[in-house]
């Protein structure tokens, strides 16, 4: 990365799910792409991020406002990270007049987010 990028955020370096595809591969000899995993670990390396996605996995499509209401965001901080989400193919918009309403982009972003707080929630549960 040139020194002038460092402040910029890494983006994907495919959609989400050929990044997940490509993951799909990681116990074969065509090899994994590190970089694809490590991207897509990187935005969801946030626990604002995390929380809006797994609402959205359990939920399906919710209105922006229902998400600023359940999270207690401020606009512009929920703006920002449904930005970010968007713009590495996590979540979906669709619009109906002045009402956006945010879904997970792909069956793969579903599955993962479902898969990784299966996991969690099993190794933090009471033993």
């Amino acid at each position: 990365m040139r020194p002038a990028d460092r402040n910029a955020p890494e983006r994907i370096p495919r959609d989400i799910c050929g990044a997940l595809r490509g993951l799909e591969t990681a116990g074969d000899d065509s090899g994994c792409n590190i970089a694809a995993a490590a991207a897509v670990l990187k935005v969801l390396a946030n626990d604002d991020r995390m929380a809006v996605l797994l609402c959205l996995a359990e939920q399906g499509e919710t209105r922006f406002q229902e998400l600023k209401a359940r999270f207690g965001f401020s606009q512009p901080k929920l703006s920002q990270l449904l930005s970010r989400l968007r713009q590495e193919k996590f979540v979906t918009v669709r619009r109906d007049g002045h009402t956006a309403y945010y879904q997970l982009g792909s069956r793969e972003a579903r599955v993962l987010v479902k898969r990784l707080f299966a996991l969690f929630s099993r190794s933090c549960a009471p033993h």
